[in-house]
């Protein structure tokens, strides 16, 4: 059995944008190689997926932008419980887009490190 020297660091990051979103690849996304060259384990959670963030700014799609939507918040809930299996929680931005720091809030009580962005 290793000790906890031989345990790598796991970090989950929680994006608003899918690899398209320019502010994760500048804030978040140059950034993993070098983590990982570290031997950082890390995870990039957009809150979008890329068909969603495609037609998030186009007129209309109103029914296949909830159904996105929809879909992005369980993944966003199911984001809260794979946390458990992380040492930190990096934030960019927002956890959730809408509303209050509600998913902060929780990450909080769950004791769980979070670094914001």
């Amino acid at each position: 059995m290793g000790n906890d020297t031989d345990r790598r660091m796991k970090v989950l990051f929680l994006v608003p944008y899918p690899n398209e979103g320019a502010s994760n690849r500048v804030r978040v996304e140059q950034f993993v190689p070098y983590l990982r060259s570290k031997g950082v384990t890390c995870r990039v959670r957009p809150f979008m997926n890329r068909h969603f963030f495609r037609i998030l700014y186009r007129k209309h799609h109103y029914i296949e932008k909830i159904f996105w939507f929809l879909i992005a918040t369980i993944n966003r809930i199911f984001d809260l419980l794979r946390a458990l299996r992380y040492d930190v929680v990096f934030i960019h931005r927002d956890a959730y887009p809408f509303g209050g720091p509600f998913f902060e809030v929780i990450l909080h009580r769950m004791r769980k490190p979070v670094i914001f962005d």
